[in-house]
């Protein structure tokens, strides 16, 4: 299973939502894979499991990231 990320930007970081979990938050952009891989373990899910990110920039087009 591959768990869907959006990432929503704000003025502190980074909302994670993690597409059927739940949503968490980041500071930057370099540990949003490891807290959605946090977030995962402490839900008692897959943490090794394939990540989507897609990363939403205010005012432009969005970034994917596998």
């Amino acid at each position: 299973m591959t768990y869907k990320v959006t990432a929503k930007a704000w003025t502190q970081g980074w909302e994670l939502h993690i597409e059927g979990v739940g949503v968490t938050q980041s500071e930057g952009v370099e540990d949003a894979e490891a807290v959605v891989r946090d977030y995962l373990e402490l839900d008692g899910l897959d943490a090794d499991a394939p990540i989507d990110i897609t990363f939403e920039f205010r005012g432009s087009n969005n970034l994917q990231v596998a």
